[in-house]
């Protein structure tokens, strides 16, 4: 063969060279990105978690809050129907007692 074709086959092969050592270092990049996307979705994950658990957490105190709120509502007008009832009772009773027993 000519110098010229030996040359050119050179020249061929080093192109083919560099190309495949550019392919062998895209398909590392790409390794590296898979992996790093995996990692990326156990962050995720991991915070989707939290997130859900610290929703469920303030779910259940507002709900908590909800039934004190009305346990306390429902505990003062059962206080204040028996102060009312008590001292209507109390009164009665002095009064009947005033007219039958002549205390006063």
């Amino acid at each position: 063969m000519s110098d010229a074709v030996v040359e050119r086959l050179a020249k061929v092969e080093e192109k083919i060279n560099n190309s495949n050592q550019r392919i062998a270092k895209q398909e590392d990049e790409i390794v590296s990105l898979r992996e790093s996307r995996h990692i990326h979705n156990g962050m995720i994950s991991n915070h989707t978690g939290i997130l859900v658990g610290l929703e469920s957490a303030l779910k259940s105190l507002s709900e908590q809050m909800r039934s004190n709120t009305h346990i306390l509502s429902s505990f003062r007008g059962m206080a204040i129907t028996a102060i009312v009832m008590g001292g209507t009772f109390i009164s009665f009773c002095v009064f009947v007692g005033g007219n039958l027993l002549k205390w006063w």
